[in-house]
């Protein structure tokens, strides 16, 4: 059991880690070989509740080079089964209103053979 929380933990690390080097290409990268071609995420207070791998590809393409100094840090990891619940700030500037943004949000990950096929998140500025 052991052996799957860590690669679990270190799945979401790798996407993580990508997304605070702010190079896009890292992070597409890495979502493409962790995250299930089948990957749906549930974001019920976004404009758009449920995206598809597709979806949230272009997401990564077109939004995340325009989170400057982007800063994701995990505070709580817990996993049971299949699925973990991550907890955690992600702060970054608008480089067009040169506004700072800080948001908790919380992850629930549900992984199948090795990769994400499915999270619920729920995020909040702080």
């Amino acid at each position: 059991m052991a052996t799957v929380v860590n690669q679990n933990r270190d799945i979401l690390q790798y996407f993580f880690d990508a997304l605070n080097s702010g190079d896009v290409e890292r992070v597409k990268a890495v979502f493409k070989e962790y995250y299930s071609p089948n990957y749906r995420l549930h974001f019920p207070n976004s404009r758009k509740p449920e995206t598809t791998f597709e979806e949230f590809f272009e997401f990564i393409d077109h939004e995340i080079g325009k989170m400057v100094n982007g800063k994701w840090e995990t505070q709580d990891f817990l996993q049971d089964g299949d699925k973990t619940a991550t907890r955690g700030t992600f702060e970054w500037t608008n480089p067009e209103t040169n506004e700072f943004h800080k948001e908790m949000t919380i992850f629930i990950t549900r992984f199948e053979d090795g990769k994400i096929v499915e999270e619920w998140q729920l995020s909040a500025l702080i």
